[in-house]
């Protein structure tokens, strides 16, 4: 349920979030790292190199892309990696710290998101994994299924005035 009234800022990420944004990657690793039986060491080699993946991969294939910090009342509670062309916002990832779930924020974003989209002609598309609940918030905000593969589904949200 979105909060009435919930403001939802983003402002672009700097060297100095880099802890922040490790911290949030480790985030959603938590369960899947629990299951695994690995003591604290070995977690935090392995979180790191999925961390310097994850970012040299997305540098790598989105190298324009804008890195956001996504702050709700002046503190950062996620992020968001935006790719802009001609035809479309590629949400290529919204990551909301675990503390800030289900409080509207994420759809706040979108929203906006959306409104951007709307006004200049763009489609919004991103991927999704299978499994992840977001899924549901996609549907709910009128993105659609463009195809999948075993582990993600690719979405669009297109603009009425297309």
């Amino acid at each position: 349920m979105m909060k009435e009234g919930l403001k939802v800022q983003t402002t672009p990420v700097r060297d100095e979030d880099e802890s922040f944004l490790f911290a949030l990657f480790t985030s959603t690793r938590e369960q899947e790292l629990q299951a695994w039986g690995w003591d604290e060491a070995m977690q935090q080699h392995f979180l790191q190199m999925q961390w310097r993946a994850q970012c040299s991969s997305y540098s790598v294939q989105f190298p324009q892309a804008e890195h956001l910090l996504l702050c709700h009342d002046q503190q950062p509670v996620g992020r968001v990696i935006l790719n802009h062309s001609q035809e479309s916002l590629h949400l290529v990832d919204i990551t909301l710290h675990p503390n800030f779930r289900g409080q509207g924020i994420g759809t706040r974003y979108l929203l906006t998101l959306q409104q951007e989209g709307s006004e200049s002609g763009q489609s919004v598309i991103l991927n999704v994994r299978t499994d992840n609940p977001a899924r549901r918030l996609y549907e709910r905000l009128g993105f659609a299924s463009t195809g999948e593969d075993e582990l993600y589904v690719r979405m669009a949200w297109h603009s009425k005035q297309k």
